[in-house]
């Protein structure tokens, strides 16, 4: 079977990549080793600069925040009674 990088649109043929002179629809598609190690870096960047969403709480707890504030345990407010 035919086999086409998805990308740059090159054939594997006798165990290297060659230009192709039209797009096969009915190929195998896959990255060539170029192709391979340029999107491999994108999503190493990717995975690099992305910070992960907060953790979302259901709305019952954040009205129960929002009333109930934790009060600090620290030494001044032992001393005061509060």
């Amino acid at each position: 079977m035919l086999t086409q990088c998805c990308v740059c649109k090159k054939i594997r043929k006798e165990g290297g990549w060659v230009p192709a002179p039209e797009h096969y629809n009915d190929a195998s598609h896959t990255y060539c080793p170029r192709c391979a190690e340029v999107a491999r870096r994108e999503i190493e960047a990717f995975k690099a600069a992305y910070v992960p969403p907060t953790v979302r709480r259901s709305g019952v707890g954040m009205l129960h925040d929002m009333f109930h504030q934790p009060r600090p345990l620290n030494r001044l407010n032992r001393e005061s009674g509060l």
